[in-house]
């Protein structure tokens, strides 16, 4: 089930009718699960901080740091009088680590990967825009040799020999099974889908997961020790920094972000945002520690209870060969039979693996429930398999269930304070504009497009230079001017699918709209999210807003619900296709980069400059995407369509 949902997350674009109805309830139920888990395991930590201070939360992440590099000292010393490594103990072990970890290291990001859209109240776009900056490092900054996704490929490549592409149906079974690799990744994919509903838990988790990890460390030395590549890991020791790099990042973040909800709503409301931010730290905190645990049990062995359970089964395999050849009992996708291999059974991979797959079957293991659990009902009296089992032997598979942790569902509610009135989530009536819009159609579009027989390329002519002596009719222009910042924003929501040169010349766009920093060889870090001076597209907009006397917006969709909104209405919804209509996108925003560079004259004149700065490194950022089309008129036939309807949309702006 988990890699189903993990293979639809990364093709939501096919498959949003299934998925968007659950993501709140799986979010609410893994969190859930991670408070109870993290509460039960030891306390502490990030509970310890019960009401927030800045001070506080620095110097508790501060610790945190410390006792990590105290780790890390004590490892090398350890090392250094010739101990052996911590994780890996040859070439092979290495290789079967990375790849087993693929699934998880290849969404890179993912946590990240819808916030700051246009759906963004406008008042927290400080805050989300950091955070994206984050995101956008990890993709590489639009620098493809500087992509964590491209970079882990390739490391799997060079341990394994193959290349992995999660988005495909093939990758599912090209990796080594991990229940709990496979359910951080579902996680953090989940986790991005509704960032205006899951804000402070999006931020929570950036601020534990962006933290400098001991095991990163180790693997950084060790795989370098084995002859291989380090630089995945190393990046993540370097660009994690909590000095200038992401953990910095994301505790400015979390700071903003708090500060925001106590001057706009009071002490009352932080306190709730507080509880939501830790809430999302645990879930990762939790999240890592099932990943960390697995890789010690396949290396180390079982706990006693888990062997008690391997005896139990290894005893009955022999037995039970063949018996269950016309059960249709699937445990992590196989039959009964495939898991009683007597050979097999006596390796410690694959007990774990037998173990981990047989506690995630749902009804058939009720974790911390055995009463309510199939199996055990199946081995008791008036079950198909009674007899079968000794009572000693029940009660070891009794034990074992109960000692499982119990996803209960309220813990999320009663830890944050809110109130569970939202369990009958509809993404229908969403007011997040890009989720309902996966529920609209786009008739004005698909009939422009339909009656359009231009075939001029991109930027090989300009936009009538009348346009920039004029202002436009700005109950036209406004809502396709906030709209068109939508166009290209879920082209980068699928880390892997962001690990091509295409993609990476569409992140530099996107950069560009933002009003980051121009793309360098280095990495801007805290300096970015420091600035004061940064102007986006959005400040733009608003300058209009503001000297016409208009009403400030909250959000862009109250823009959009203006009547002459239809058309840019219907460009955030295409914009949620980035795949299926990728050529339209790309058309649309040629077009409104010209727009952007006709409209310096027109802006106020402080913004001049950058307004100018951000249309012409649209056009080098698009012009790298288009780069492969141009003399081709078979292929580039959509894009020069959509250029010509925006073009001639915009000009319908100034008539």
């Amino acid at each position: 089930m988990l890699k189903e949902l993990y293979f639809k997350l990364h093709n939501l674009e096919h498959f949003y009718d299934s998925i968007l109805p659950t993501v709140a309830p799986k979010l609410w139920a893994m969190m859930s699960e991670a408070i109870d888990h993290e509460v039960q395991r030891k306390g502490g930590g990030i509970l310890d901080i019960e009401t927030y201070s800045r001070q506080r939360l620095e110097q508790f992440l501060q610790v945190e740091y410390d006792a990590c590099m105290c780790r890390w000292e004590k490892y090398n010393l350890r090392r250094q009088a010739g101990g052996n490594r911590k994780l890996f103990v040859d070439r092979k072990d290495a290789s079967n680590s990375i790849r087993r970890l693929a699934p998880l290291k290849l969404v890179d990001g993912a946590w990240l990967a819808h916030i700051g859209k246009i759906s963004t109240p406008l008042a927290l776009r400080s805050v989300t825009q950091n955070a994206w900056q984050i995101l956008s490092e990890e993709l590489g900054d639009g620098d493809l040799r500087k992509n964590h996704v491209r970079i882990y490929s390739e490391l799997v490549h060079e341990t394994s020999g193959v290349f992995l592409e999660p988005h495909s149906p093939l990758f599912i079974d090209q990796c080594i099974s991990d229940i709990h690799v496979w359910k951080a990744a579902v996680a953090q994919q989940l986790l991005s889908i509704l960032p205006d509903k899951f804000l402070p838990e999006i931020l929570g988790f950036n601020l534990h997961f962006e933290s400098v990890a001991f095991e990163t460390l180790i693997t950084s030395r060790e795989l370098e020790e084995l002859g291989y590549s380090p630089l995945y890991f190393l990046l993540h020791v370097s660009i994690d920094n909590p000095h200038s790099g992401h953990s910095a990042i994301a505790l400015e973040t979390v700071a903003r972000y708090l500060e925001f909800i106590q001057r706009e709503s009071g002490t009352k409301e932080l306190q709730l945002a507080w509880n939501r931010v830790r809430a999302g730290y645990l879930l990762s905190q939790h999240l890592n520690t099932e990943v960390s645990e697995t890789r010690r049990f396949l290396a180390t062995g079982l706990n006693p209870c888990e062997e008690a359970v391997i005896q139990v089964v290894t005893g009955k395999a022999r037995a039970a060969q063949k018996i269950h050849c016309g059960s249709r009992v699937r445990v992590g996708g196989h039959s009964i039979n495939h898991w009683l291999d007597e050979e097999r059974l006596r390796e410690r991979t694959w007990q774990s693996r037998f173990l981990q797959a047989l506690n995630n079957t749902g009804s058939l293991v009720r974790k911390g429930r055995s009463a309510d659990s199939k199996l055990v009902k199946e081995i008791s009296w008036g079950g198909k398999m009674f007899g079968s089992f000794t009572d000693l032997e029940v009660i070891v598979i009794k034990q074992w269930i109960d000692a499982l942790p119990w996803k209960h569902g309220e813990s999320y509610w009663s830890f944050t304070g809110l109130c569970a009135d939202e369990v009958a989530y509809d993404p229908r009536t969403d007011n997040q504009c890009w989720i309902n819009a996966f529920y609209r159609k786009t008739p004005l579009i698909e009939q422009s497009l339909r009656e359009s027989n231009d075939s001029i390329f991109p930027f090989n002519t300009n936009i009538d230079s009348m346009m920039a002596k004029q202002s436009p009719n700005l109950s036209k222009m406004l809502p396709l001017w906030f709209a068109g910042l939508g166009l290209l924003e879920n082209f980068v929501t699928i880390p892997s699918k962001v690990a091509n040169t295409r993609s990476c010349a569409i992140l530099r766009v996107l950069r560009a709209q933002h009003g980051f920093g121009n793309e360098t060889g280095g990495v801007a870090g805290l300096d970015e999210a420091l600035r004061t001076d940064r102007v986006d597209l959005v400040d733009i907009g608003l300058d209009w807003v503001d000297k016409a006397g208009l009403q400030k917006p909250e959000l862009v969709d109250a823009v959009l619900r203006d009547p002459d909104a239809a058309f840019a209405r219907e460009m955030v919804t295409l914009a949620v296709r980035p795949e299926g209509y990728a050529d339209v996108l790309v058309g649309l925003s040629c077009a409104f980069a010209e727009l952007h560079l006709a409209m310096v004259p027109v802006v106020s004149p402080s913004l001049q400059d950058a307004l100018q700065q951000i249309a012409m490194r649209e056009q080098r950022g698009l012009e790298g995407w288009l780069v492969d089309l141009r003399g081709n008129s078979a292929d580039s036939s959509m894009v020069c369509k959509a250029y010509s309807v925006g073009r001639r949309v915009i000009a319908s702006c100034f008539d």
